[in-house]
């Protein structure tokens, strides 16, 4: 630590700070900062009715909505177009358990086992 002592004041930081300007457009960077993206239609509604109450766990949830609002339009250009597709089947309440695998009795299996041979083998001692 002596090779380093503590610093004094205000050890070297920066007394004032600047902005930084926004990128331009590129090959590599499409984006106009000076336009800003349409509101999506689904946010502007949460804006003037609220959030409402959600699912809970008997709803079908965000994990399984497919639309995600995105708006891709900026303002200047006109409407916008959601980027989320929508895939579900035509029932409103379809119930998929398919993406869990079932755990099933093999780890309990194993656990017993080596449980019983532990102890078996500090009885033997």
């Amino acid at each position: 630590l002596a090779k380093y002592p503590t610093p004094t004041g205000s050890g070297g930081a920066a007394k004032s700070s600047h902005g930084v300007e926004c990128p331009t457009s590129e090959s590599v960077w499409q984006v106009d900062p000076s336009t800003l993206p349409e509101m999506p239609a689904q946010a502007e509604k949460y804006m003037e009715d609220g959030a409402g109450t959600g699912p809970g766990i008997s709803g079908k949830g965000s994990h399984w909505d497919t639309d995600s609002g995105t708006a891709t339009a900026s303002v200047a250009v006109g409407s916008s177009t959601s980027t989320g597709g929508s895939s579900s089947s035509s029932s409103e309440e379809e119930d998929d358990d398919s993406g869990a695998a079932a755990l099933g009795f093999g780890p309990l299996y194993v656990t017993a086992a080596a449980t019983v041979f532990t102890l078996f083998g500090t009885l033997l001692l």
